[in-house]
Formats: structure tokens, C-alpha cells, sequence
């Protein structure tokens, strides 16, 4: 696993797999020899690893695409190749245990952010393994009964109408920044955010995070770089837990003027940085480690939708 906790490898009996990784989600699959195995693309400003429209693999020397055909939960139903027909269907139950009834080219994804790992039987979800015989999760809650009673519950057993792309609840929100330094250099970010509602509940929260570390820049303040953006995360747990928030502050980013891409870890908390914002460095590149704490928080009655 990387410092995300994303799986960058799988070893098994028949041999090594490693995987590769972008901001929509797994991206490619290579062997331990760096060859290629297979590639995916996604819709636009789709979740994590959901809703894909082709997957690429290699023969001959040629790429070869396989286009993807999704539910309403945007779970592959099946693919058909560059002339139409299908090479890869199956079926399932309600919980995702899936019957293949084609299959010419291979598919390993599943419910929304989750990759089936045929030799044990289980999807990995990012952060847990999901058990589509089960209709369950293999692993406890992270928050354990905060969560609720059921701490291995998938979706509130409602895996007809709901997904969970990393078995976590998210959080959607806004960051500024303010760092002072070339290379050694302190870095303070204010994040405000509000999590996904679940179980008619929800929270807005206010973290601040204070670090130093390395951060090399060309800007148009000197050593005072500001900054502003979007920040979506997940907290490691089912249901929104606010506390997940506190503790270890990592920042690792490339930024320049019109924004930038980053990952943030706020506690247990792991959030995606990128996308349109300001900065006035025209360039920099920061690796920063401290502290977060949430400062203020907020909970909220509300209807699932």
C-alpha cells in the first residue's frame, strides 16, 4: 500500500500485479516486469473508481478497447468490443455476487470502487474487503458501534439503491492555504467541510492544520505563498465521524496559479486536493508534515436522498 493506503500491489501464487493510480481512480495494471495487463477510463467527474467507460488491453502490440455498459449504480453489466459484440456479461444478486456468463477479455471491477479478487473471493474497497456472498464487509467498522450495530453493514443493506466507493463516508468542501519559506518553510491550512448525510444525519467542520517541510517555489509574494481550492474526502469510516479529523497532518502538492493537484491526510482522514483554485506561486512543490485539529463542528438533521 502507498502513504494513501491505496493497493499499489497484489502478489499471489500466480504471480505479482501492480497497480497504478489517478485522481478518478485505478487507472492500469502492470505485471513485475513493468508490461502492461490492462487499462481503464472513466466518466467525467465520476466517484472514485466508478462508472467506467472502457478498459484497454494489449495484444499483438495493438491496444485493444472493450467499452462498458452500467447499471444504475454504475456496476458494469457487461462490455462489447470495437464491432459490437459482447465480451464480457454477467449476472448478480442484489449484494453483488456475480455468475459470468461471457467472458473473452477480463473484468475485475465490480460495485462502484471495488475490484474483485477471484482467488479469495472478495472485493477490495480501498480501505476494507467487501464479501459479495455475504452481502457484507470482512472488516469492522473503523469507528466501531459509532457506526452503528451493524459493523460489518454494507450500505444499510440497501445495495439496490446505495453504493460506497471506498466503505467511508465523504466529506466535500474548501481549503485556503498560507506557507512561509523557501525550502524550509511552515505551511498553515484552513479546511471547511461537509460530509455526505447518512442516516439523516450529517456535519459541517472547520479543521485548521499546522506543519513545516520542504517547499520549493516561484512566486509573486517572495517567501509568502497564499492559496485557495476544493477539497473532497473520506474519514475511514462508515458514518460521518468528525474526529477523524484530529491528529497527523501530512501535505503532499504541486500548485501554481490556477490551482493544483494534492493529497492531503488529515488525521485518518485522506483527501484529494485538485482541481481549479488560486495560488500565488506560479510554481511550487510542497512535502509538509504536523498537525490537525478540528476547531469547530456542526451536526445537522437531514434526509437522505
Amino acid at each position: 500500500y502507498d502513504f494513501a493506503q491505496r493497493r499499489i500491489a497484489k502478489i499471489t501464487t500466480n504471480g505479482e500485479t501492480y497497480f497504478l493510480y489517478g485522481q478518478t481512480g485505478l487507472l492500469a495494471e502492470y505485471q513485475s516486469n513493468g508490461d502492461f495487463i490492462q487499462g481503464y477510463g472513466y466518466y467525467p467527474n465520476a466517484s472514485y473508481t466508478t462508472n467506467p467507460v472502457y478498459t484497454l488491453k494489449q495484444s499483438g502490440g495493438n491496444y485493444q478497447a472493450d467499452f462498458y455498459h452500467n447499471d444504475h449504480l454504475a456496476t458494469p453489466q457487461k462490455l462489447t468490443n470495437s464491432t459490437g459484440a459482447v465480451s464480457w456479461a454477467m449476472e448478480s444478486n442484489a449484494f453483488g455476487e456475480t455468475t459470468l456468463k461471457t467472458q473473452t477479455t477480463t473484468n475485475n471491477l465490480r460495485f462502484p470502487g471495488q475490484y474483485a479478487d477471484s482467488d479469495i473471493g472478495l472485493n477490495q474497497n480501498y480501505f476494507r474487503d467487501y464479501a459479495p456472498h455475504l452481502g457484507r464487509y470482512v472488516e469492522t467498522d473503523p469507528i466501531g458501534f459509532d457506526g452503528g450495530i451493524n459493523v460489518f453493514n454494507y450500505v444499510n443493506q440497501n445495495a439496490i439503491s446505495y453504493f460506497d466507493v471506498m466503505g467511508l463516508a465523504k466529506w466535500k468542501g474548501t481549503y485556503t492555504e498560507f506557507s512561509l519559506g523557501h525550502i524550509y518553510a511552515g505551511k498553515r491550512m484552513l479546511f471547511e467541510l461537509e460530509s455526505e448525510c447518512i442516516d439523516n444525519i450529517k456535519y459541517k467542520i472547520k479543521v485548521e492544520a499546522i506543519g513545516a517541510g520542504i517547499i520549493l517555489d516561484v512566486g509573486v509574494l517572495g517567501p509568502v505563498s497564499l492559496g485557495s481550492g476544493s477539497a473532497k474526502f473520506n474519514d475511514r469510516s462508515s458514518k460521518p465521524n468528525p474526529e477523524a479529523f484530529n491528529g497527523l497532518f501530512s501535505y503532499l502538492g504541486i500548485n501554481s496559479f490556477f490551482g493544483g493537484i494534492g493529497t492531503a491526510i488529515l488525521g485518518s482522514a485522506v483527501g484529494d486536493l485538485s482541481g481549479f483554485g488560486f495560488s500565488s506561486d506560479l510554481l511550487s512543490a510542497d512535502a509538509v508534515v504536523g498537525s490537525a485539529e478540528v476547531t469547530n463542528k456542526e451536526k445537522i438533521k437531514c434526509c437522505n436522498e
